[in-house]
C-alpha cells in the first residue's frame, strides 16, 4: 500500500521584517565601525580622543649627513688623467694613492733642472779650488816678504855695529836700511791684499750658492708638480665627489675630487617652507640615522627655498656613533616649542595650524555625532594642538564621514 508523505511548507516571513532586519544589522555594524574605525560601505572612518599633557612642537624633515670639513684636490699643472685608483664613498687616509695623472713635459722639466743642478754644483767646486789655488800664491808671497824681512833686520844689527867702527860706509848701512823698510811696506801690503781676497772670494762663494739655491728650487718645483701626478690623500677621510674621469684633459687649477671628514660631521634638513618660519638657531635638535639618534642644534638656515623646503643646517656633537657616515640619509626634526598642559588630537584631516575647523564630535554613547567648531594651534608630526572648542576625552571624527549612512537607525549625524 502506498503511503502518500505531504510535503512541510516553509514559513513566510514578510517584506517589511526582512526590512527591518536588514536596518538593525546596519546600525549595528555602523555602531561598530564609529568605536573601531572600521570600513562603513567600502568607506573607513576613523576617531580619535582629545589628549591632554605636555605637547612638543616639532618640525620634521629628511635630509644627509655631510662634512663638516671639505678639501678640494685640484691639479697644478695640465695634466691627462691616467688612472682612477679611488672613487667617491672610499675612506682614505693620508699618502693613500687616488688618481694618477700624467705629464711627459713635467718629466723633461725634471731632468733639465737636474742638469743645470750638476753645473752649478760643479762651478761651486770649481770656484772654490781655485781661490784656495790663489789664496796659496798670496799666502807663499807673503811669506817669502816674511823671510826677506827677517834676513835684512838681521844684516842691519850686523852693519849698525860695524858702521861705529868704520868697516861698513853710512852709505850703504842707508840703503839697506831703505831695503828693509821697503820690504817691510810690501808685507803689509801683501797682508791686506790677502785679506781683501778673502772679502771676495767669500762673495763670489755666496753668488755662487745663491745660483746653486735657486737652481735647487727650481728642481724641487719640477720635481713637486711631478709627484703632484700622483694625487694622494692629505688626512682622514672620505672621498665625497670625483670629478674626472680616465684620459681626460685637465687646465691648471681644475677639481680633481673633494675629500670630507669622516669624524667631524653635520646634518643637513629639508624642511617644508611652510614650517620654517617657526624654526630658529640654536633650538634643539634630533637626527635618526636609523640605527641611532643623536642630539644636535640648529646652526644655520638657508635663505633660498627649493622645492618648496628649506635647507636647515645642524651642529652635532665630536663624538658620533659608527651609523653616523658622510652622505648618509637621515629623517630629524628640531623642537620647535614644548606646551604644558596642552590638549592635542590626532591630526584631522584638512586640518591647517592655527586655523579653524568644523570636525564631528561622538556623544558619550557613540551614537550620535555633531558638529563643533574648533580652532587649532600648532601642528607637530601626526598630533595637532586644540586652542579652542574641546576639553580632555571627548572624541571627534577625525576622517571623512561617510554621508551615505547619515539618518539611519540608532545613529544620528547632526
Amino acid at each position: 500500500m502506498d503511503i502518500k508523505k505531504e510535503k512541510k511548507k516553509k514559513p513566510k516571513v514578510s517584506k517589511p521584517v526582512i526590512v527591518a532586519a536588514s536596518l538593525a544589522l546596519i546600525a549595528s555594524a555602523y555602531m561598530l565601525t564609529v568605536k573601531s574605525g572600521a570600513a562603513v560601505d567600502g568607506e573607513s572612518m576613523v576617531t580619535s580622543k582629545v589628549e591632554k599633557g605636555l605637547f612638543t612642537v616639532k618640525v620634521e624633515g629628511f635630509g644627509t649627513l655631510i662634512p663638516n670639513d671639505l678639501r678640494v684636490l685640484t691639479t697644478m699643472t695640465p695634466a691627462t688623467v691616467k688612472k682612477i685608483v679611488q672613487r667617491p664613498g672610499a675612506i682614505v687616509k693620508p699618502n693613500d694613492l687616488l688618481v694618477v695623472l700624467d705629464n711627459p713635459e713635467l718629466h723633461q722639466q725634471v731632468q733639465s733642472a737636474q742638469k743645470q743642478m750638476s753645473q752649478a754644483e760643479a762651478n761651486l767646486k770649481q770656484l772654490e779650488l781655485s781661490q784656495e789655488l790663489a789664496m796659496l800664491d798670496e799666502q807663499s808671497t807673503l811669506s817669502r816678504l816674511k823671510a826677506d824681512i827677517e834676513a835684512m833686520e838681521q844684516q842691519h844689527e850686523a852693519e849698525k855695529q860695524l858702521v861705529e867702527s868704520g868697516v861698513v860706509s853710512r852709505l850703504n848701512y842707508i840703503k839697506n836700511l831703505s831695503s828693509l823698510n821697503k820690504l817691510k811696506v810690501q808685507y803689509d801690503i801683501q797682508t791686506t791684499k790677502i785679506a781683501t781676497l778673502e772679502k771676495v772670494h767669500e762673495q763670489k762663494i755666496i753668488i755662487s750658492q745663491q745660483q746653486m739655491r735657486q737652481t735647487e728650487g727650481e728642481l724641487h718645483i719640477a720635481q713637486e708638480r711631478v709627484n703632484r701626478l700622483e694625487v694622494r690623500a692629505d688626512s682622514n677621510g672620505v672621498i665625497q665627489r670625483l670629478s674626472v674621469e680616465e684620459g681626460q684633459s685637465l687646465a691648471t687649477g681644475q677639481e680633481i675630487l673633494m675629500i670630507g671628514s669622516s669624524n667631524s660631521l653635520m646634518a643637513m634638513l629639508q624642511v617644508p617652507q611652510s614650517q620654517a618660519q617657526y624654526i630658529e638657531i640654536g633650538q634643539n635638535a634630533v637626527i635618526d640615522t636609523y640605527q641611532d639618534k643623536i642630539n644636535g642644534t640648529v646652526n644655520r638656515i638657508v635663505p633660498e627655498v627649493q622645492n618648496n623646503t628649506v635647507t636647515v643646517e645642524i651642529a652635532l656633537p665630536n663624538q658620533l656613533p659608527k651609523s653616523a657616515r658622510p652622505q648618509r640619509s637621515i629623517d630629524g626634526h628640531i623642537v620647535i616649542n614644548e606646551i604644558e598642559n596642552a590638549l592635542f588630537i590626532e591630526h584631522p584631516k584638512d586640518a591647517r595650524a592655527f586655523q579653524p575647523a568644523m570636525l564631528y564630535a561622538l556623544s558619550n554613547d557613540g551614537l550620535n555625532a555633531s558638529k563643533r567648531n574648533l580652532m587649532f594651534g600648532y601642528s607637530s608630526g601626526k598630533y595637532i594642538q586644540i586652542n579652542s572648542g574641546a576639553k580632555e576625552n571627548d572624541e571627534f571624527i577625525i576622517s571623512d564621514v561617510p554621508t551615505q549612512v547619515k539618518g539611519k537607525a540608532n545613529f544620528d549625524i547632526q
